[in-house]
């Protein structure tokens, strides 16, 4: 492949995202140029992902590129890695390489190292050991929090009308959409540090009962921190109290009266700008599951039934 590649539209572009034929070209040109290339290695594609990610031995290559906001992406993930990688207790890939694959800088990547482990998602944990990961998941993001605020990043809130509407195109249960403009009315303080952003089932890494790694740096971003419990809980735990609670005491995390009502707030910021920066996002979907929203009829209400630990 020569040229760099061009798709017709987002359903072309996810209909390609894994297909390891059509990028194998560039993947070979990528480890070639950084000295990576091993004919006894195969390509594999990542899962679930936003951007072309393809697995090659112990290396990952992430490209950038097609929708609106790629630019936005790598930046938060490039300036990720440099970040946590000021600790080294925290679990998560090592940047290796990076660079532009054509010379008008177009399709940039990054390669990365290897997770050891398996998502979350694709395991059959005990509760018990979920209770664990999720405190050793806990600690971690007690480091994440504590990293330094960086000047790559600036706080980023969607408009009142993007997370009304991005509401409305998830499961958020509709009865209670006229409510969120005077949920987010009453002023608040921010309790801003370095967030993930977007810890869900498929980011967690984990090998014989341990957290091995979290991946997928490119939502990180300076947020509330109650910003982190969006994905965590209503994905990850799906909306489990037990492993919440587990979490926020490994996290030592600050509990105020207003917890569960900062944590709704998150968690529709969250659902408008993941909206904005994936081919698809719902960080509600699992709501119909966990609580039976029609008995529901204030934002309070929902809030302290979903986050009240």
């Amino acid at each position: 492949m020569n040229d760099a590649p061009h798709f017709t539209s987002d359903r072309d572009y996810a209909a390609r995202l894994s297909d390891v034929d059509f990028w194998f070209p560039l993947i070979e040109k990528i480890l070639r140029r950084h000295g990576f290339l091993d004919a006894s290695e195969t390509p594999c594609a990542g899962t679930g992902g936003t951007y072309p990610t393809f697995i090659v031995g112990n290396r990952v290559i992430k490209l950038f590129g097609h929708l609106p906001l790629w630019k936005q992406s790598l930046g938060a993930e490039h300036a990720a890695h440099k970040l946590i990688a000021t600790d080294p207790e925290i679990l998560a890939p090592t940047l290796l390489a990076e660079g532009a694959l054509f010379a008008d800088g177009s399709w940039p990547y990054l390669v990365t190292t290897r997770m050891e482990g398996t998502p979350w998602h694709d395991l059959s944990l005990s509760p018990a050991q979920e209770t664990a990961i999720a405190g050793q998941l806990g600690a971690q993001i007690k480091r994440v929090h504590a990293l330094p605020l960086p000047q790559d990043f600036s706080p980023n809130h969607p408009t009142i009308k993007e997370i009304i509407a991005s509401a409305r195109a998830s499961l958020f249960p509709a009865h209670l959409i006229d409510l969120v403009e005077g949920f987010f009315a009453a002023p608040e303080k921010p309790d801003n540090v370095f967030v993930h952003g977007d810890i869900f089932t498929r980011h967690v890494f984990v090998k014989n009962n341990r957290l091995t790694g979290i991946i997928d740096w490119g939502d990180a971003r300076i947020a509330d921190r109650h910003f982190e419990l969006a994905k965590i809980h209503l994905n990850l735990f799906a909306g489990d109290k037990t492993l919440l609670r587990g979490f926020l005491d490994a996290a030592n995390w600050p509990v105020g009266k207003d917890f569960a009502r900062r944590c709704l707030k998150q968690a529709l910021r969250q659902n408008a700008i993941g909206q904005k920066l994936h081919l698809s996002n719902d960080t509600f979907f699992l709501l119909p599951e966990i609580l039976p929203l029609e008995k529901i009829r204030t934002l309070e209400e929902l809030a302290d039934q979903l986050f009240a630990p």
